[in-house]
């Protein structure tokens, strides 16, 4: 006894000098620890706020392209000495469309303007993608925004001017009479929103130090009450950590100024409770430890180590091995009796598993191959070259936006799962490639119950019946009239979600019927093969052959349903 009581207070001690020493520690970690987050997050920061000056002068380098664009329109088309005749009305149409041509290329721009400062003729063009309570803020006041501080040709410094309480990049340029410029929301270059800073509650403004207040604050409407403007016109705050940095784009004496509010124990304080709840919480500890010790070793350790040294003899080949020493606990003896179950089943599970990972590879790849065909690309060629001598220009820029969408779902189709919404996204864009290619032939209905759009499906699942169905019930003669519906389906043995998709074409032969639910060794119908491996790939990956339905509508037309079931309850 006295040995065993002599152990504890041994162990209790050394116990106690740990819990002080890692309380000591802690303390000066912290320390430590925040001095040199301070000093990572100011490095941080800075690099930050010089990748972001560049970023936001390669953007406004853009607009300026734009501007200088436009003033050589307008030396090329017009009189541009003082006195000379207003400009002619196919030259203010050619700067007008040149202006609204270079806002569909450059989305960072909220509006470009041309003005004839001896006159009342001005041209405006708006971003359409702005909100009407903008593009009326702007066109009201671009005028006088405009010609307040104009800038020579090849100056390519930006201003910034509030209207109507928002800032923004200007660029006023006078060539002659004339003034163009652009001016772009400087909200769209928020630093905090398009970079990740270090620190909590980073905060990005613009301060004008001739004129010590703030050009733009973001979503910061407090920032009054933290930041403040010493003798020398420079900003500081008790409560944040400020870096800042004089932009080299602007005219005037602007910087960018990022502040992070300081959040640290040490800025805080450790009281005296704190120092003691831990010290209690640490003693505590140390007597559970003591207690948990024999029993961690008894009902823990020792059937653990049991455990590693069957499963060692697994590892080893010995597949026969069994576990037949007594459990310290139920819930190990549980263990026990399923490492025996599992030592018997797992030959079985690993050829099953390989063998099933094997074919569904060869699935997917056969899948592929079906989607992914030469002759499409072909097509898509044809298809623009044929654009091209019908002068249906605009035809072709949305034709090539939907083929490059296309081809990009297509790319990434390695994956094994998309949600219901990404497959159905891919068929609108097929379906409005089609309808380019034969205008007036393509009638689409697409209905999708809220509650299934999130459902996660084989990837092309869908994409394939749709594609069967132009490349089968598309006729030059007629509309192709195509239904596809998702919503949530439950019936005897089924829960989860049905695909369908509906044609008004021939529908499927009786012969092809048949074929299509042969076993997957037998040959495929060559005429539908995306239909037969979008059944192998639905019993490949749930492990059941009745989730395609194939038939012909009463009406005429082919229907084909495809079934997602849940997979907790295909789990189950």
């Amino acid at each position: 006894m006295k040995t065993q009581k002599s152990w504890r207070k041994r162990v209790n001690g050394l116990l106690f000098a740990v819990m002080i020493i890692v309380l000591l520690f802690l303390m000066w970690s912290n320390v430590f620890y925040n001095s040199q987050t301070r000093e990572s997050i100011k490095n941080e920061n800075a690099t930050t706020v010089k990748v972001w000056e560049s970023y936001v002068q390669k953007r406004l380098d853009s607009m300026y392209e734009h501007v200088f664009e436009l003033l050589l329109t307008v030396y090329n088309n017009a009189e541009l000495a003082s006195g000379t005749p207003q400009m002619e009305y196919m030259t203010r149409k050619k700067c007008l469309d040149q202006m609204t041509n270079k806002l569909h290329i450059n989305s960072d721009a909220d509006c470009f303007f041309l003005i004839d400062t001896e006159s009342d003729m001005s041209l405006f063009s708006a971003n359409p993608a702005i909100s009407v309570s903008s593009t009326a803020a702007l066109k009201k006041s671009f005028r006088d925004v405009g010609m307040n501080r104009t800038t020579k040709l090849y100056n390519r410094l930006w201003d910034i001017e509030s209207v109507e309480g928002e800032a923004y990049f200007v660029k006023s340029i006078a060539l002659g009479k004339y003034v163009a410029g652009a001016m772009s929301k400087v909200q769209r270059y928020d630093l905090a929103e398009n970079f990740r800073v270090q620190g909590k509650d980073s905060s990005c403004l613009l301060v004008s130090w001739d004129e010590r207040k703030v050009l733009y604050h973001g979503e910061t409407p407090d920032w009054e009450e933290w930041l403040s403007f010493d003798d020398r016109g420079r900003a500081t705050s008790r409560s944040h950590t400020t870096y800042i940095m004089e932009l080299s784009f602007t005219n005037d004496n602007i910087s960018i100024v990022l502040a992070t509010q300081q959040n640290s124990l040490l800025s805080n304080g450790v009281n005296t409770t704190t120092a003691v709840i831990i010290l209690i919480v640490s003693l505590t500890c140390a007597a559970l430890l003591i207690i948990l010790a024999y029993n961690l070793n008894h009902m823990v350790v020792a059937p653990t180590r049991e455990l590693l040294v069957a499963n060692h003899e697994i590892i080893s080949g010995n597949m026969n091995y069994q576990i037949t020493t007594e459990a310290g606990s139920e819930e190990f003896g549980v263990l026990y009796e399923s490492f025996n179950k599992m030592a018997s089943q797992i030959v079985n599970l690993r050829i099953e598993s390989y063998d099933r990972l094997l074919r569904e590879q060869e699935n997917r790849l056969l899948l592929l191959r079906a989607q992914i065909k030469p002759h499409f690309f072909l097509n898509a060629i044809t298809t623009v070259s044929n654009m091209t001598y019908q002068n249906r220009l605009e035809d072709i820029r949305s034709y090539l936006k939907y083929l490059s969408k296309f081809v990009r779902y297509m790319l990434n189709s390695q994956r094994n799962w998309v949600s219901l919404k990404e497959e159905i996204s891919h068929i609108e864009n097929y379906i409005e490639m089609q309808t380019l290619r034969f205008p007036g032939s393509i009638i689409s209905h697409i209905y999708c119950d809220d509650d299934v759009s999130e459902t996660q499906i084989p990837v092309l699942i869908l994409f394939t019946l749709v594609e069967n169905t132009f490349k089968h019930a598309m006729s030059l003669y007629e509309p192709l009239e195509l239904t596809i519906s998702c919503h949530r389906f439950e019936t005897e043995g089924f829960v989860g979600c049905r695909l369908t998709v509906d044609d008004n074409g021939e529908g499927f032969s009786e012969e092809f019927l048949k074929d299509v639910y042969k076993k997957a060794e037998e040959p495929t119908p060559k005429d539908h093969f995306g239909l037969s491996n979008v059944r192998y790939t639905l019993q490949l990956t749930y492990a059941r052959n009745d989730l395609l339905h194939l038939s012909n509508n009463p009406d005429g037309g082919a229907h084909a349903e495809v079934w997602i079931p849940d997979w907790e309850v295909d789990k189950q």
